[in-house]
């Protein structure tokens, strides 16, 4: 995504928060891969099935060597209920990530 965004900080999470199409897209970066041979198969594959089955509000996605946590806003929500069920699902499934990037 492009600028302009506002950020804000809630527990261990940096949250880049955007309006789009009259709402709001929320991404947080997880992890910046330094690795030279880029992101391992089973890394992809954990985020895929994440994807799948982790029940947040959102999805992983790597975008110029970051791993990304996004999602969106969708009518009936709250941004403030978005943001907290974000903020829980990297807190929960980001340091698996960090794991496996060992």
């Amino acid at each position: 995504m492009s600028k302009p965004y506002e950020k804000m900080v809630r527990g261990r999470c940096e949250i880049h928060v955007y309006r789009q199409n009259g709402g709001y897209v929320l991404e947080i970066p997880i992890v910046r891969v330094v690795r030279r041979d880029g992101l391992p198969q089973r890394v992809q594959e954990y985020l895929l099935d994440r994807n799948v089955g982790h029940g947040g509000p959102g999805t992983f996605l790597t975008r110029d060597r970051v791993i990304w946590y996004r999602s969106e806003v969708k009518d009936g929500q709250s941004l403030e209920e978005v943001v907290s069920l974000s903020e829980k699902a990297v807190e929960r499934i980001g340091p698996k990530i960090l794991n496996l990037l060992k």
